[in-house]
């Protein structure tokens, strides 16, 4: 059961993904936009604050960790969605590791 969960989770990741490119580099926007549609068709209705804060202390909305997780498998299966800052990334890792390479020759 997980398991189904879990894709319905990624589709809506998904959809947030290819619809607000904001939420590909802001993991706070794709956390705000999933709880923002658990609330608006779930059965509860949050009316304040606090009751936002009473429903995630009770476990009602999806765990950031499970969102987050879930961007994570929809980037790695479609590369169009990953953030700007990906690549960037990867860029400035392999320049680090090269100049690790290269200290590390240096030093023999």
């Amino acid at each position: 059961m997980a398991k189904i969960i879990s894709e319905k989770l990624e589709n809506r990741v998904k959809y947030i993904l290819e619809n607000i490119p904001k939420a590909r580099e802001n993991d706070c926007a794709l956390i705000a936009q999933v709880w923002a549609h658990e609330l608006n068709t779930g059965p509860v209705r949050v009316e304040s604050a606090a009751g936002l804060l009473q429903l995630l202390s009770q476990g009602c909305l999806t765990k950031t960790s499970s969102i987050s997780r879930a961007r994570r498998k929809v980037q790695e299966k479609h590369a169009h969605l990953r953030g700007k800052t990906y690549n960037l990334r990867k860029i400035k890792y392999t320049q680090i590791k090269k100049g690790k390479t290269l200290l590390d020759n240096n030093t023999i």
